[in-house]
C-alpha cells in the first residue's frame, strides 16, 4: 500500500463488527479498520513479515471488545500498546505473543480473559494483579502465576509455548479450568490433578493414546478434551476393557508354539522388561530401552490387555504399522532370549517354556547347564531347531556345528 492507512475517512464503516486479517501489509489494513470501522468489536490479526510503520492511532479511543493478535514482531509493539489502552474501556479479551506493556490497562474492570507471553518487566506483572474482572490467563510467564493473589473470579489457566515440562506450580486454587501445551509425561498429568483436585475441565496432549484411558479412570470428576494426534502403543480396544473390565476381549487358546511361549512366558516372567525386550528388539524398535521403560510404567490391568500374542501383536503394529514381522521375528527372538544372561532361573523359565510349547521332551536341568557352557558368541548363533535336538540330549560335552 502506497498510502496513509492512519486516517479518518470522511464517511466510515457502521457496519463491520468483527475483522480478521492474515495478508500482506496487515498492520495498515488493521490502523485503517481501527480507524474507520465504528462498530468494530472484534479483531483478529495474523502479523505478516513486513515492519509496523506506525505508532500511534488516529483515533483516541476504539471500541474493541476482543483484541487478538498472533506471531507480532518487535515494531509492533508500541502500536499495540497504544491499541490496548484506547480500548480500556471497553476490552474484555486480549491475546498476544509479544511482551506488550499492559500498563493502560491497570485496574481495568472488565477484561476477562488475557494471553500474554514474556512479560518484559514486573510491571505486567503489578498490572495483571490489578485486573479485578479476570476469569483466563494464558502464559508462559511463572513470575505471573506465583505473584496471582487469591480470585474466586480466575478459573481458567492456559499454559503457552510449552513451558511448563516438569509440571505447573502455585496455581490460584480458584482455577478450574486448564488448557496445556505440548506432550506432558502421564506422571506429570497425574501430580497436575491430584494437587489441584478443584479442576474440572482440562484441554490438553498426551504422549501416548491409550493414558486417556488412565486419566479418565483416576479422575472421573473431570472432563477432558484430547487434543491433536498421539503415539500409539495400545489400541483403542485395549483402553476400553481398561475402562470397562467387564468386557472381555476374544482371546481363543492359540495353537502355535511360538505364540504359546509368549503367552506361557507372560505369565511367568515378574519382571516386564525380561519378558519384552527380545520380542522389541527382534522387532528392529527404535529406543527399545525408552519403550521397555515405558511398559515397566504400565499399570498391570492394561498389561493384561496384550497377555495374548495375537493382542500384543497389535501393539507392534501400532508401533511401528508400516512393518510386519518377518520369516525369521521367532528366531530372533529366541536367540536374543539366551544372549547376555547369566540368570539361572531365568533360563530355567525360558528352557522349560519352550520345551512345554514346543513338546520337546528335554531334559531341563542339564540344557541350562549346557547353556551356560556355551560363550555370548555361541549362543548368539545358535538357531532355535538345532538348539532344540541339543536339548533332547543328557551330554554335557558338545559342539556347535
Amino acid at each position: 500500500m502506497q498510502f496513509d492507512t492512519n486516517v479518518q475517512l470522511q464517511k466510515p464503516d457502521t457496519v463491520t463488527e468483527e475483522l480478521h486479517i492474515d495478508c500482506r501489509f496487515a498492520s495498515q489494513v488493521m490502523v485503517l479498520a481501527i480507524n474507520n470501522c465504528k462498530r468494530l468489536t472484534k479483531l483478529t490479526v495474523e502479523v505478516d513479515l513486513n515492519r509496523c510503520q506506525f505508532q500511534q492511532l488516529k483515533v483516541s479511543q476504539t471500541c474493541l471488545k476482543e483484541f487478538h493478535i498472533y506471531r507480532e514482531l518487535d515494531d509492533w509493539v508500541p502500536l499495540i500498546t497504544d491499541i490496548v489502552g484506547k480500548s480500556k474501556d471497553t476490552l474484555q479479551s486480549f491475546k498476544c505473543n509479544k511482551g506488550v506493556d499492559l500498563t493502560p490497562l491497570k485496574d481495568s474492570k472488565i477484561l476477562r480473559a488475557l494471553q500474554i507471553s514474556r512479560c518484559p518487566n514486573y510491571a505486567n506483572v503489578d498490572t495483571i494483579k490489578t485486573f479485578q474482572n479476570l476469569q483466563e490467563l494464558s502464559t508462559d510467564d511463572e513470575r505471573v502465576i506465583s505473584s496471582l493473589n487469591p480470585s474466586e473470579k480466575l478459573k481458567t489457566f492456559g499454559e503457552l509455548n510449552f513451558r511448563f515440562k516438569n509440571g505447573i506450580k502455585a496455581l490460584p486454587l480458584s482455577i478450574a479450568n486448564i488448557r496445556l501445551d505440548g506432550k506432558k509425561t502421564f506422571k506429570i498429568l497425574k501430580a497436575l490433578f491430584e494437587e489441584y483436585p478443584q479442576i474440572r475441565d482440562a484441554s490438553l496432549e498426551l504422549q501416548m493414546r491409550h493414558e486417556a484411558a488412565y486419566l479418565l479412570d483416576m479422575f472421573p470428576h473431570i472432563n477432558f478434551t484430547f487434543t491433536h494426534d498421539y503415539n500409539r502403543l495400545f489400541s483403542l480396544k485395549h483402553a476400553y476393557a481398561f475402562l470397562h473390565p467387564e468386557y472381555q476381549l476374544n482371546s481363543k487358546p492359540t495353537t502355535v508354539p511360538d505364540y504359546r511361549v509368549y503367552e506361557m512366558l507372560f505369565q511367568r516372567l515378574s519382571d516386564k522388561k525380561q519378558l519384552f525386550e527380545p520380542y522389541f528388539k527382534a522387532f528392529s524398535i527404535k529406543d527399545p530401552k525408552g519403550l521397555l521403560q515405558y511398559i515397566a510404567d504400565t499399570p498391570k490391568r492394561m498389561l493384561d490387555q496384550i497377555q495374548t500374542f495375537d493382542e500384543f501383536l497389535s501393539c507392534l503394529d501400532n508401533i511401528c504399522p508400516d512393518k510386519k514381522i518377518g520369516t525369521f521375528y521367532f528366531d530372533k527372538v529366541f536367540s536374543l532370549q539366551l544372549c547376555d544372561v547369566e540368570d539361572e532361573e531365568y533360563l530355567r523359565i525360558i528352557v522349560s517354556t519352550y520345551d512345554e510349547a514346543f513338546q520337546i521332551g528335554a531334559n531341563v536341568e542339564q540344557t541350562i547347564i549346557m547353556l551356560k557352557a556355551m560363550t555370548q558368541e555361541e549362543r548368539s548363533t545358535i538357531r532355535k531347531p538345532f538348539c532344540f535336538e541339543l536339548w533332547i540330549y543328557k551330554e554335557a560335552n558338545f559342539q556347535i556345528i
